[in-house]
């Protein structure tokens, strides 16, 4: 995708990697309550459609093999939103605030069910038509 190409969402990744390294800024935003449901649901809305993006593919029995290069901006994507979670993780225990972490806990859970249950339900309907999925995964 040209977001991608651009940097643009990586960027913003990163400066958001670098606010929450804060820790003092971090528990001042988990402390209040609506700002811990504002970032966690805008994480996840970040998070539910990158299940699968850009999969890694390769093409073989060339002269040379070639390995496309936009996987390496998901996977840069993905190490970055993985460690401000774990530092949104950490804040919260440091906060000992169990009920918000179970709260947050169960937000994620529901948000991939859901995700799960859609994913699953347009694999089926490819199925049906005789589409043959391109990924070795399924989702059960």
């Amino acid at each position: 995708a040209s977001i991608f190409k651009d940097h643009e969402i990586i960027q913003c990744s990163m400066d958001l990697l670098y606010v929450l390294d804060h820790q003092t800024i971090t528990k001042q935003i988990l402390s209040s309550a609506s700002a811990r449901q504002e970032l966690w649901q805008g994480w996840l809305r970040i998070l539910t459609p990158m299940q699968n993006m850009n999969p890694h593919q390769r093409r073989l029995g060339l002269h040379v093999e070639y390995t496309n290069p936009a996987w390496a901006n998901a996977l840069t994507l993905h190490t970055d939103l993985m460690s401000s979670t774990w530092l949104v993780l950490e804040a919260l225990r440091e906060l000992g605030d169990r009920t918000a972490t179970q709260a947050l806990a169960c937000s994620t859970c529901e948000t991939f069910q859901k995700w799960a249950i859609q994913a699953f339900a347009v694999e089926r309907r490819l199925l049906q038509t005789g589409f043959r999925l391109g990924q070795t995964y399924k989702v059960s």
